[in-house]
């Protein structure tokens, strides 16, 4: 497992200034909308948005868990009251990147008080096969850093199987490093506690 964070420290020296003008950059605002153009053809272009979601109906339920299928085929089918669970929480976060109209990709982040500070992290980034090379995973990247800051967290965090290069040079092309450290996981499903 590949384990990498970043250091929010230098958008939020960046970002300060344009806070005080009550602005953001353009980049940095979580619905904002480019234009992508499509790999396989310069000519085309797609309107790219993405979106904190707020509520959920039943088709982008249906879209959405077709995305998380993508990611892992043990994924769950998820109904419109699992988004709604989701969305009640202060501490979730789903951004959506919508292509052509389109539910493309996702990402969810989660965001943490804790004594040593707050801090974020990054799960469940999925680009739906049809749509990969196209900008979104970065859009949906611009999107999370960007409401991090706003947030305040002093870090964020992410972890991404080894054999998944090309995703890897994109965080590392925000400024994610690689971090000295072991990833442990329990399954808790069906499993006894240790007495």
């Amino acid at each position: 497992m590949y384990s990498v964070a970043f250091d929010l420290s230098a958008i939020e020296r960046r970002t300060h200034h344009n806070k005080r003008s009550g602005k953001l950059p353009r980049w940095h605002k979580p619905g904002y909308a480019e234009r992508v153009p499509n790999s396989m053809s310069r000519q085309a272009m797609h309107t790219l948005r993405v979106e904190r979601l707020s509520s959920i109906t039943d088709t982008l339920a249906t879209d959405l868990t077709r995305l998380l299928a993508e990611l892992s085929p043990h994924a769950p089918t998820l109904s419109v009251e699992d988004f709604q669970r989701v969305f009640a929480s202060d501490s979730v976060h789903l951004f959506v990147a919508w292509d052509d109209g389109v539910p493309a990709g996702m990402l969810t982040l989660v965001c943490a008080t804790l004594l040593s500070g707050k801090k974020c992290m990054i799960e469940d980034v999925i680009v739906g096969s049809q749509f990969r090379r196209r900008g979104i995973a970065t859009a949906l990247l611009r999107s999370a850093l960007s409401f991090a800051c706003i947030y305040a967290a002093r870090y964020i965090e992410l972890t991404s199987r080894s054999e998944r290069e090309e995703a890897h040079a994109l965080y590392h092309k925000f400024g994610f490093f690689e971090r000295q450290t072991h990833v442990y996981r329990l399954t808790l499903l069906n499993k006894p506690l240790i007495q």
